[in-house]
């Protein structure tokens, strides 16, 4: 069972950052474009070259609890970049803004604008101040020691999978993770919920 979760643990990261990496291109007009430099790329990089080992069954879900409560003051939208001749859509909304992320929540879309990704940080959002010409190897290191010096508590769903994940990682501290339904991640009040999250995220980003 345990290896089970594992792997279906890390199929899911895999499957989130191929569909981050081809989402597309349309979304909301309010929404800035997300320059090629973002740390976007990187972060997804390294989301699912460390797998993890989360625990599954009603009780397990319904013990976890998030090391890092959510931020949902303000809010800023934008476009990710994605290869040309995809037809999907990727946002990513920042809280409290871009600069100064604490949250960010990304949604991917197929391109017939059906879900098929929810992805929500809280802690580590990304890099800052990068040198110019950091070398992906240098970015990936950079990435690493943030993480292993802040708490985050990372939340990703696949719709098309029908399973979600919840993890407490980082920081010093020893991982805790779950793995569940996404109906089941959706509704756990301790997160949010985060069906209420994703419809505010929809609104705010148009889509």
């Amino acid at each position: 069972m345990k290896l089970r979760a594992t792997l279906a643990a890390a199929l899911c990261m895999l499957i989130a950052a191929c569909s981050s990496v081809s989402g597309g291109s349309k979304g909301a007009a309010s929404a800035a474009s997300v320059p090629p430099t973002d740390s976007v790329r990187g972060r997804v990089r390294v989301s699912f070259s460390e797998p993890f080992s989360p625990n599954v069954g009603p009780e397990a879900v319904k013990a976890f609890v998030p090391d890092v409560a959510a931020n949902e003051a303000g809010g800023e939208c934008a476009i990710r970049p994605v290869p040309m001749g995809t037809k999907a859509t990727s946002v990513v909304a920042y809280f409290p803004g871009r600069t100064m992320a604490v949250m960010t929540v990304s949604l991917v879309f197929d391109s017939a604008n059906h879900l098929v990704q929810y992805s929500e940080a809280r802690g580590v959002t990304g890099l800052r101040n990068v040198p110019a010409g950091a070398s992906n190897i240098a970015r990936d290191s950079m990435l690493k020691a943030l993480h292993d010096a802040t708490r985050t508590t990372h939340i990703s769903m696949n719709y098309a999978l029908g399973q979600g994940t919840a993890r407490n990682y980082g920081g010093g501290k020893p991982d805790n993770a779950v793995l569940a339904t996404v109906r089941e991640i959706e509704s756990l009040p301790v997160l949010g919920p985060v069906k209420d999250r994703l419809a505010r995220v929809r609104k705010l980003c148009g889509v």
